[in-house]
């Protein structure tokens, strides 16, 4: 994950979504002036809308129905 968020970061990647099944988790980072603050978390209870990318939105509710099937 350290890595990854580095990578991303120096590489200028917008908005960066960890999904962590096991905790219910998401954690989102946004890229501004050039580094990620701190980030957004929610419960997969959440929907969230992308912040970078127009019109997506992840029901994570749905998303953990499917993980339990």
């Amino acid at each position: 994950q350290i890595i990854k968020r580095q990578l991303y970061e120096h590489h200028g990647v917008q908005e960066y979504w960890l999904i962590h099944p096991t905790d219910r988790v998401v954690t989102i980072y946004i890229l501004e002036n050039g580094q990620y603050g701190r980030p957004d978390i929610y419960e997969f209870s959440a929907t969230v809308t992308a912040k970078t990318v127009p019109g997506v939105a992840v029901e994570f509710e749905r998303v953990a129905q499917a993980i339990s099937a």
